[in-house]
């Protein structure tokens, strides 16, 4: 764009054809750029961080969860068993106990009641 009357290029056409502030837009542009391209690696690199360590976590709670389901197992695994040893030794005193009865009932004489 020329001016009309003296030849002359006007202020704008002045300011977008000077090469040095081509060369600072240029480089504000490339700088920003830059910047953009750092923060966003940066937010990428603390958000794998941040996924790693929650996987992390992730992995100690199941081995923990797992270490203590297999703890309530043993404990359950040896109350059954007690349980099943309480049972037959229950069984053994009730034994021991009707035999004891049946043998107080063949020998009437020895028992307390009739002396």
């Amino acid at each position: 764009m020329l001016d009309a009357d003296n030849g002359h290029k006007s202020t704008l056409i002045k300011a977008v054809t000077n090469e040095w502030a081509l060369l600072a837009y240029r480089f504000t542009t490339g700088g920003c750029a830059l910047l953009m391209t750092w923060w966003v690696l940066d937010l990428k690199m603390a958000t794998q961080d941040m996924r790693k360590d929650f996987n992390a976590s992730l992995i100690a709670n199941e081995a923990r969860i797992s270490r203590l389901e297999g703890q309530m197992s043993v404990f359950d695994n040896s109350l059954r068993m007690q349980t099943r040893s309480f049972e037959a030794h229950e069984t053994t005193l009730q034994n021991l106990w009707s035999r004891i009865y049946d043998l107080n009932a063949r020998f009437p004489s020895s028992s307390p009641t009739n002396r």
